[in-house]
């Protein structure tokens, strides 16, 4: 059995809550906490990273001139 750390928790979570891992993150999946039976129904998926890409920039919608507004009136922004 191979010691666990601390950069091991973030991919076993991502992996029990069936989310891919990303192939840059520090650690493992601690697999061997688990039982066969689960790893068989729950094949690890993964990704290269969970960067941001370039996005283009978003026009604010109606909502959130509201909230905008509503912040105001609280005094929260100017």
């Amino acid at each position: 059995m191979e010691a666990a750390h601390v950069v091991d928790l973030a991919p076993t979570i991502l992996y029990l809550l069936d989310y891919p891992v990303a192939r840059n993150l520090e650690g493992r999946v601690m697999t061997e906490l688990l039982t066969t039976a689960f790893l068989t129904e729950q094949p690890l998926k993964s990704v290269d990273s969970y960067r941001w890409q370039n996005r283009t920039h978003v026009e604010p919608s109606q909502f959130d001139e509201e909230i905008k507004a509503r912040l105001r009136a609280l005094g929260y922004i100017r």
